[in-house]
């Protein structure tokens, strides 16, 4: 762990003095072992750190939440719309070291299940390399050693640090940058007045204190895709006469991460150039969003060397991604990762 500064450390020419000196101790103790930095610990994250583990790579995992998959968290109550044998990889299926029965492979699991029956098992595995409650502020290089340098959040010692990785992988989704309601995806009017009125995810009706909140309220339901009619269903029961406005109009990239770092983007749908490429080119060939297919190792390489984006964060504003197309992306990332090196 690296020191930092007290953030009431009086700054002045001292402070300088003392920055420099952390940065020399920094630079000497990061040149020593090769190590992946891996940004969210969903499903997409832990199928990277089961393929480090695998190659014997060193690996340095960074969670926003307390737990792990915090986004499915948010809406664990929620059926996956894919059938369980979809939702896991080869790889996975190895380190769980169980056999599934055809009608565990076919059944449909919620949020919370996928999670205790599959992401739990696996996480624990390198449990010990899971930076809980770090959320990744921002990312450059470090041109010195050709290494990224990740201002990181640590929310346990409320400060920030710096940590140095080889390579670097976002695998940290959408959920948490959601769509604005308004035309063009801009916000609507009064729409940001009115945050705390706007839910952006599917409410938990099993929750007796969110059901009480909303029974007897006008509620006004956005949006068109899966989220909305998971929202349109729950909201049946409690739904009367508009006091709250419940927004599942999709999600987007949270692209000011990677800010400074040369990653060419799609002007259409904000993801890396080489894959959204593929992906708006095969936009005739179906569809059906369950037929689709990966589009390999070279269309997961960004115009920023040793830097990867996966899973639904690399389709950008597509809602078509599925898991089992970031499974097979991760397994062509560490080909990538292992050919050059």
């Amino acid at each position: 762990m690296f020191r930092t500064l007290n953030p009431s450390y009086r700054i002045g020419k001292y402070a300088l003095v003392y920055i420099n000196v952390l940065c020399m101790q920094n630079k000497i103790t990061m040149t020593s072992i090769f190590t992946v930095g891996i940004i969210g610990c969903g499903p997409i994250g832990i199928e990277c750190g089961l393929h480090a583990l695998h190659n014997g790579y060193n690996i340095l995992l960074f969670e926003v939440g307390d737990d792990l998959a915090s986004n499915i968290c948010l809406w664990s109550h929620v059926q996956l719309f894919t059938p369980f044998r979809m939702n896991i990889s080869s790889l996975g299926q190895t380190y769980l070291q169980a056999e599934l029965t055809k009608d565990e492979l076919n059944s449909y699991l919620t949020g919370q299940e996928y999670i205790e029956k599959y992401l739990r098992p696996l996480g624990l595995k390198f449990i010990n390399n899971i930076l809980f409650k770090h959320r990744v502020i921002s990312i450059g290089r470090y041109s010195d050693e050709n290494k990224f340098v990740l201002l990181v959040e640590d929310k346990n010692e409320n400060m920030e640090k710096y940590y140095y990785v080889d390579y670097l992988i976002d695998a940290s989704g959408t959920y948490k940058c959601p769509n604005s309601i308004g035309i063009g995806n801009i916000p609507a009017v009064n729409e940001q007045r009115l945050e705390s009125f706007i839910k952006y995810d599917i409410p938990n009706l099993n929750d007796d204190r969110i059901k009480l909140s909303l029974a007897h309220k006008r509620i006004l339901l956005v949006g068109k895709g899966h989220s909305a009619a998971n929202s349109a269903l729950l909201l049946e029961e409690v739904l009367q006469n508009v006091d709250y406005i419940i927004a599942n109009v999709g999600y987007q990239p949270d692209r000011a991460l990677y800010s400074n770092l040369n990653v060419h983007e799609c002007y259409k749908t904000k993801g890396p150039i080489s894959l959204a490429a593929k992906l708006l080119a095969s936009c005739n060939d179906t569809t059906d969003c369950l037929k689709q297919i990966s589009h390999g190792k070279e269309s997961l390489k960004t115009t920023e060397s040793n830097f990867f984006i996966v899973g639904v964060k690399s389709y950008g504003k597509l809602t078509n991604f599925l898991l089992k197309i970031g499974f097979e992306q991760v397994e062509q990332v560490f080909q990538l990762i292992n050919e050059s090196r």
